[in-house]
């Protein structure tokens, strides 16, 4: 899939499998994705560990990565962190505190590039119909009315506007945007 910015054309993965975007260290986009499920006795270990290394780490690591050829170009980095990062999702708590680690990773390297040539933004989407979407199995036992309440009213925002979303904050019509986390989640963190 590609989107186009005004001044240059970068390349964006599929959106349906965890993926990290690169466009020749001009732009660089994170799009990881791991869920896991609740903080529970008989939970493996592991359910905590994997969300962790693919939503925080990988982005931290890719970005460090990337910042040396970002500066040279002036560049941008666009995270995708979730709406998950700004409300509590039941049976999901290493998924929810990853993303909003996340999001204060983005405002924290914003911060620490101020003054160097640089836009560090996330977006955090709702709902989409993602690999973690369609492989979506609650835990057993779990209380349904506990799920609704982040199912969103307006159903699922649409994979191409996240995407449409992230191809503007890269590009160099977004030059205000730095430090920001824009939310595209069709109402779900509105109340």
């Amino acid at each position: 899939m590609r989107r186009t910015c005004p001044s240059r054309t970068i390349a964006l993965a599929p959106w349906r499998s965890p993926s990290r975007v690169l466009a020749g260290w001009m732009r660089c986009a994170t799009s990881p994705g791991s869920y896991s499920w609740p903080i529970r006795t008989r939970c493996r270990p592991n359910n905590g560990t994997r969300p962790l290394a693919v939503n925080l780490s990988a982005p931290f690591f890719l970005s460090r990565a990337a910042i040396p050829h970002l500066l040279a170009a002036n560049g941008a980095i666009v995270n995708v962190a979730s709406s998950a990062a700004f409300i509590g999702e039941a049976y999901a708590a290493a998924y929810c505190a990853t993303k909003a680690g996340l999001v204060n990773l983005t405002k924290a390297m914003a911060m620490e590039y101020m003054k160097q040539p640089i836009r560090i933004n996330a977006v955090a989407p709702g709902g989409m119909i993602t690999n973690i979407a369609v492989n979506f199995r609650p835990p057993e036992g779990c209380d349904v009315e506990l799920l609704k309440r982040y199912a969103g009213m307006r159903g699922v925002v649409e994979v191409d506007d996240v995407a449409d979303l992230v191809a503007y904050l890269a590009c160099d019509a977004a030059r205000g945007y730095h430090g920001a986390c824009l939310s595209i989640d069709a109402g779900i963190t509105a109340g």
